[in-house]
């Protein structure tokens, strides 16, 4: 996928959150981007990769398991396996995916590490930052 942003910075750009973030999310994330830009705070909300859980880690490898799937939702787990990065429990490295059909496509309704989706979601951190 080409990104509008840097290298290896997925959904930086507001471009490339339409294509692969479902509308609840997209807004959630533009929302925050918005408000970090009035504190002038050029980091914003997260400041590591949600895919990996970490800042840096590179994959070797990965999996991708539907768990739960309907006509309008899935839950996708992404087990990682790092290169070079160790965790201090190996479910840091299990991703999950809540996915909502949406525009003819799935898009991603949330992420996070399986060790810690109900408080370091994507959605729950940017909710968190417009408080």
């Amino acid at each position: 996928m080409k990104t509008h942003g840097a290298v290896g910075a997925l959904w930086l750009d507001s471009r490339d959150r339409q294509v692969t973030l479902s509308k609840a999310l997209k807004t959630l994330c533009d929302k925050a981007d918005a408000a970090a830009k009035t504190r002038h705070d050029e980091i914003g909300p997260i400041v590591w990769d949600v895919t990996t859980n970490s800042q840096g880690m590179t994959v070797k490898s990965s999996t991708l398991q539907t768990k739960k799937k309907d006509a309008t939702r899935a839950t996708v787990v992404a087990p990682l396996v790092p290169d070079n990065w160790v965790c201090a429990s190996p479910d840091e490295n299990i991703i999950v995916y809540s996915l909502i059909f949406e525009g003819g496509r799935w898009k991603i309704d949330d992420i996070g590490a399986a060790s810690g989706l109900r408080r370091d979601s994507r959605k729950t951190l940017l909710m968190k930052s417009l408080k």
